[in-house]
């Protein structure tokens, strides 16, 4: 009952089909661990179409399980491999991912090792041995094998979220629901914020309506392999040094807090280290130099496939989010309060026709243009989700650019204003675990992100109509780059050397 209740099994229905070989395999799975079960048994003369097809059947299991045994009646004699040119490919193919042959002894009564296992851990937690038994045929030519396992199996977290099920969304009602809002939105009189803020508060009791939040929990995936729980809990020590450190008020135990602090932060560094290289090493020990498994390998150890990077996983979300926050809003003020008032700068005044007092409202054909050169990107403070957004973007275009000139006329951007910040580490480099390495980035709503187009737009096309544009300005400005600053730099260096002047640079 114990296992019913902690495992499920589920058998594997492969799309691909195999001609050398027939196939039984099952997925056995708990909340801590993936284990992939296969029986293989094959016939006839030993071909190349059967490494052929063994290499896909492996490339599609080794990625899918933390642990992997596959077993059968093979007959296959690897223990002629130094003889047999394909005998010694399929051992090969075997090893090349990783997997371990267990079995080294014959297992038929005219001698070969037909019946083989071969198992596969992902962090080679996996302590196998086997023994065969050729007294106890019962009947068979082949001699039973018999297998014992010991898995190293870490218990995995888990953390709560909220969702939104958008694909079980009746689209025909919600678009009903939507026109009404817009159509009333359309004929309401107010401001800039009470439109925006009435509309935004319709199109949430719609989404409640016909897609409420739902919480579920997900297991929370290791930034990496190598990280183990030896690694996690050293980590959760040095978490509890910084928090000491910063709720310490005295300062002396402050600094000495602080010392403390200091060589956690390098131990668990140099741990970090080890625990990368000896992976790296086991990885590359195993791959038995297949190019295949050596050139994922690379990429990972480049990170070509780059993630975005936060400080030591937390449970608590909202604790790491507000740490966060409360840095950001810390660094603003000091930098304000550092700064030295000075005097206004002294302007020269525009000619009186230069002047520009108002912005020219905006079109439907601009907003259009503006949505189609951009595209549209979503913040989570957004009327709708980014999906929701794109199906429906022909019933919002009216409503958008009502607002749009509502603000250009007042001036006014309240409630467009409120952004998601996400924070992004400044150099791949950098110690991820330290605040000041981040930088915070603003994730605007889409509905200001056209207004900030469309302003855009009116001012280049002021400054263009009179002349107004700096001939010294580059970067923020059309065909104006930092690289077009530097052909420009680079062509009046050589101009000045054809001439035989000084160069001073």
């Amino acid at each position: 009952s114990y296992t019913k209740n902690c495992y499920v099994l589920t058998p594997i229905n492969f799309q691909l089909s195999f001609k050398t070989f027939e196939i039984t395999a099952a997925v056995v799975k708990s909340e801590a661990v993936k284990i992939i079960l296969v029986v293989l048994y094959r016939t006839g003369p030993l071909s190349s179409l059967f490494i052929q097809e063994l290499d896909l059947l492996l490339a599609d299991l080794v990625g899918r399980c933390d642990y992997l045994l596959l077993s059968g009646d093979l007959n296959i004699h690897f223990n002629r491999s130094h003889s047999n040119n394909l005998v010694n490919q399929s051992l090969e193919t075997f090893l090349s991912y990783g997997l371990k042959k267990l079995v080294n002894s014959p297992t038929h009564i005219g001698g070969g090792e037909l019946d083989q296992i071969f198992v596969y851990s992902q962090m080679n937690q996996l302590d196998s041995s086997d023994h065969v038994e050729p007294d106890s045929s019962m009947g068979s030519d082949h001699f039973p094998v018999f297998c014992d396992l010991q898995m190293n199996i870490t218990s995995k977290y888990y953390k709560k979220i909220q969702y939104r099920n958008l694909k079980g969304i009746n689209t025909h009602e919600f678009e009903s629901q939507l026109t009404n809002i817009i159509s009333n939105c359309l004929v309401r009189n107010g401001t800039f914020k009470e439109v925006i803020t009435e509309l935004t508060n319709s199109t949430n009791n719609v989404l409640d309506k016909v897609a409420p939040f739902k919480e579920k929990t997900v297991s929370v995936v290791d930034t990496a392999p190598w990280f183990d729980r030896e690694y996690r809990e050293h980590r959760k020590k040095r978490r509890r040094a910084e928090k000491s450190w910063r709720k310490e008020k005295n300062p002396e135990k402050k600094l000495e807090l602080k010392a403390i602090l200091k060589d956690l932060c390098e131990a668990s560094t140099e741990l970090a280290n080890q625990k990368k290289q000896q992976y790296f090493s086991r990885a590359i020990e195993n791959a038995n130099g297949n190019p295949r498994t050596l050139y994922t390998l690379v990429n990972k150890v480049l990170d070509r496939k780059q993630t975005k990077k936060l400080p030591d996983f937390t449970e608590k979300i909202p604790e790491l989010a507000t740490s966060f926050n409360e840095f950001f809003v810390d660094k603003i003020s000091k930098i304000r309060k550092n700064m030295q008032l000075c005097s206004s700068p002294t302007l020269q005044s525009a000619p009186d026709h230069c002047n520009m007092s108002e912005f020219e409202p905006a079109t439907l054909e601009e907003i259009e243009d503006i949505i189609k050169e951009d595209g549209i990107k979503c913040s989570p403070t957004d009327l709708l989700p980014q999906q929701l957004y794109k199906t429906n973007i022909d019933l919002l275009i009216p409503v958008i650019l009502k607002l749009v000139n509502l603000s250009l006329s007042s001036g006014n951007v309240d409630g467009v204003k409120l952004a998601d910040i996400v924070p992004l580490l400044k150099d791949d480099k950098l110690n991820p675990n330290e605040l000041k390495n981040y930088r915070p980035v603003s994730n605007l709503c889409f509905i200001g992100k056209i207004i900030e187009r469309v302003v855009l737009r009116r001012l280049n096309e002021h400054l263009t109509k009179n002349n107004l544009h700096s001939p010294e300005q580059f970067a923020y400005k059309k065909n104006h780059s930092t690289e077009t600053l530097l052909i420009k730099i680079t062509n009046d260096l050589l101009i000045a050397a054809d001439e035989k002047l000084l160069l001073l640079l």
